[in-house]
């Protein structure tokens, strides 16, 4: 299916019903068609939608795509959801730090065997560990102040430069039906997301889908610090604890599943 649609014929400059849809001397498609637009984002181009709750309807496309490719027995592809912007707004990635995912702290993950996090701590049903609370507790020795609250999800940012389109939308979807656990991700001062961008993401394309973003909050733990600061603390910390980095394609199971926890990276 995406090796199908990376070659898919597509008019670059107008969308189904005719209207020029390019940007930035053509790099940009703009486009309110999720079609179209979800043939671009595999094609490796931007996109801007025209309108805020375009953004649930091509979480809801790219699903769909994932899910017919999967059950063909092929591998859910891969859009890259910070190629996806919408005017007038921060989503996905427009503020983003570009930090490649692999450059990204894992505070849930598969421990690596020997380390600390695979001696002390107890994997979850999925084989994930979460050194969060160890986290929180090395930055509190440490005197950085953490404050618990809710802030709206359109108003965080994005720290890395890619979002699995694919994962993202299986999550809304776990959202929707109520059947994903409200975990509390870390963010910095300046409210950028240190793990638990694909939850985030999720969360945004859910509060788009009545056009105007603020509706959704969720529930954050405010680090005392920059984000660059923090990310190199986390990246150290989770480094000494043996929970590694990962791709932004990382084990990619069905990401359009029904999700009971997390599974993404987020932390609590």
């Amino acid at each position: 299916m995406a090796n199908l649609l990376s070659v898919i014929k597509f008019n670059p400059y107008h969308d189904e019903i005719g209207r020029f849809t390019t940007a930035d001397g053509g790099k940009t498609i703009v486009t309110s068609n999720v079609d179209t637009a979800a043939k671009a984002l595999a094609a490796g181009r931007k996109v801007r939608l025209r309108h805020t709750r375009e953004v649930s309807t091509l979480l809801d496309k790219l699903a769909q795509i994932s899910r017919e490719a999967i059950a063909k027995g092929d591998k859910a592809p891969n859009y890259n959801l910070c190629n996806v912007s919408v005017k007038g707004t921060n989503l996905f990635c427009t503020e983003s730090k570009g930090i490649p995912r692999i450059q990204m702290p894992q505070l849930k993950g598969e421990a690596l065997p020997g380390s600390m996090a695979a001696k002390r701590l107890k994997p979850d049903a999925r084989g994930e560990t979460d050194v969060s609370a160890k986290f929180r507790e090395y930055l509190r020795r440490k005197g950085v102040k953490i404050t618990d609250s809710t802030e709206n999800a359109a108003y965080l940012k994005a720290s890395q430069n890619e979002l699995n389109g694919a994962k993202t939308a299986g999550i809304a979807g776990a959202i929707r039906a109520g059947k994903l656990a409200d975990e509390r991700i870390f963010v910095s001062k300046d409210n950028y997301i240190v793990d638990g961008h694909h939850r985030w993401s999720a969360s945004v394309g859910v509060d788009s889908e009545d056009g105007v973003l603020g509706d959704v909050k969720m529930k954050v733990a405010t680090i005392d610090m920059d984000i660059i600061t923090l990310l190199d603390e986390a990246n150290k910390f989770a480094k000494r604890w043996g929970i590694p980095q990962a791709s932004v394609n990382a084990k990619n199971r069905n990401p359009t599943a029904k999700a009971e926890g997390c599974g993404c990276g987020c932390t609590k």
